[in-house]
């Protein structure tokens, strides 16, 4: 029959976009941090003492990551997450900043070469940051345009969807956002949680407070502003 001879793409699995995945749950102190994507991988830290698991604040479950504000605070995975090139992709969270700091704390950083940072998240001085460095272009960054509250868990997204990344506050898109066209970003070599730089090769510094829940997947999650989930992510 014809069809044997043009079959069709076979569907893909929806579980098989998500390339990271923490409920960060777990015992208090443990710094044991599970990937329950498809494909885990075993992220650790190199500040055991601040980096950890606590069950004294969290936004779903029991527990959260909790972390203090070290160069070698938050959890890290030394591989690629995808080559993610000029695809559509989302990374979120939720963060719990315990003090306003004039410098950078991190959320989320994919590290690449020659000290190049593919894509940053952080805040600094209640604002919320994200840099992209595209390949063989300058590191551009913008923020968003709401001033972060302190001591509460609040829902942070950045997206590429359709040549255009966006930050979101709680759901709200940022009014600022980058023009990536069909851009490739650079290629990274590890991925850090509750880390990152606010320039290339500058110093990366921790979340003085707690992050519950992160994912990153391959797909435009968010595409205009939208009610924060209410439940631990799923694939």
């Amino acid at each position: 029959p014809l069809a044997l001879l043009n079959p069709s793409a076979p569907a893909v699995d929806p579980a098989s976009l998500t390339l990271a995945l923490f409920h960060f749950e777990g015992a208090d102190g443990s710094n044991t941090f599970t990937d329950s994507s498809p494909v885990p991988h075993t992220y650790t830290t190199g500040a055991p003492s601040t980096t950890k698991l606590a069950t004294a604040i969290s936004k779903f479950g029991g527990a959260s990551l909790s972390t203090s504000t070290g160069i070698t605070d938050g959890i890290i995975w030394y591989g690629s997450l995808a080559t993610l090139g000029n695809s559509d992709w989302t990374a979120e969270g939720w963060f719990y900043q315990s003090a306003s700091s004039s410098q950078h704390r991190g959320l989320f950083m994919l590290y690449g070469d020659s000290s190049k940072v593919p894509v940053t998240v952080y805040l600094k001085s209640r604002i919320l940051y994200a840099g992209i460095h595209f390949a063989a272009e300058s590191f551009v960054s913008f923020s968003h345009q709401t001033t972060t509250p302190l001591t509460t868990f609040t829902h942070w997204a950045l997206v590429r969807y359709n040549g255009v990344i966006t930050l979101y506050l709680n759901g709200v898109a940022s009014t600022a956002t980058i023009s990536a066209s069909t851009k490739s970003l650079r290629t990274h070599s590890f991925i850090n949680i509750s880390l990152a730089f606010d320039v290339p090769g500058n110093i990366g510094y921790g979340l003085n407070g707690y992050q519950d829940e992160f994912r990153f997947r391959k797909e435009a999650v968010y595409t205009a502003d939208f009610t924060p989930p209410t439940a631990p992510f799923t694939f």
